[in-house]
């Protein structure tokens, strides 16, 4: 089996990233949930941007390196490493559709902020949800178009119970409504079906749910599908029967 590649390498590492994302922003009582989530999804998609530029060049790792101004030289820090290029850098570079750059220009507005005050109101939360959705979708569309990876949507949806948009009253000032007004802007254009800017995430909750449920086979066209394949199994558990049996005996007496 050959060794992956480096553009491969990258982008494991940046659904690592977005998976670590969603499983934060997926616990609803942890605070810190949606700053944290915003950190990781737009360090993912640096990643995932950088890796698609490497892919391009045929390899070369030197392709996201920063270079000094009119000069072949790159830029490097105090240890003498190269610095890569900026995410914005990145996406010029990359040129993805127009609703995977604003969603991600959204998602950078909201990072740059909550790094350095890490302050989010209820309004707020709730662009992070909207724009956060989009991404993850995006993210996954991109993945299957570039990189043909595919990865499995129902894996990478963010529950978020932060209450229907009409019923939040907006408690956001300063700083954070001019934020609110710039991701407004960003997600006024249309969204097609492939890639969106930010997606509106409702939950209905029904009154005479009673809980329970069954799992098995069924032809009903509306139940929720699942899918294990046999390579998907062993991701989780990678050690068959004999070799378990094997190890066991190494390890108990």
């Amino acid at each position: 089996m050959s060794r992956p590649s480096l553009p491969v390498k990258m982008v494991r590492c940046a659904i690592t990233a977005l998976l670590a994302a969603i499983e934060i922003y997926n616990k609803p009582r942890l605070d810190y949930r949606e700053q944290t989530f915003a950190l990781l999804t737009v360090n993912a998609w640096e990643i995932f941007l950088k890796a698609r530029i490497i892919q391009q060049s045929g390899g070369k790792i030197q392709a996201i390196y920063r270079r000094q101004e009119n000069s072949i030289r790159y830029v490097k820090n105090e240890e003498g490493e190269p610095l890569t290029i900026t995410l914005t850098r990145a996406l010029d570079l990359t040129n993805p559709p127009i609703e995977v750059r604003r969603n991600i220009k959204g998602l950078s507005l909201v990072r740059n902020q909550i790094a350095h005050l890490g302050l989010v109101s209820v309004d707020l939360q709730l662009a992070i949800q909207q724009f956060g959705t989009a991404s993850i979708k995006n993210f996954v569309e991109l993945a299957q178009e570039w990189f043909t990876y595919p990865l499995e949507i129902p894996y990478f949806v963010p529950v978020g119970f932060v209450g229907d948009v009409e019923m939040i009253k907006s408690s956001s000032t300063g700083r954070q409504k001019i934020l609110l007004n710039a991701l407004h802007d960003l997600a006024k254009l249309h969204s097609d079906d492939k890639f969106s800017v930010a997606l509106r995430v409702k939950v209905n909750l029904d009154p005479n749910l009673k809980g329970g449920g069954t799992i098995g086979f069924t032809k009903d066209p509306n139940a929720m599908r699942v899918q294990i394949t046999d390579d998907k199994a062993l991701e989780t558990f990678p050690v068959r029967y004999n070799s378990l049996v094997q190890k066991c005996r190494n390890r108990y007496p």
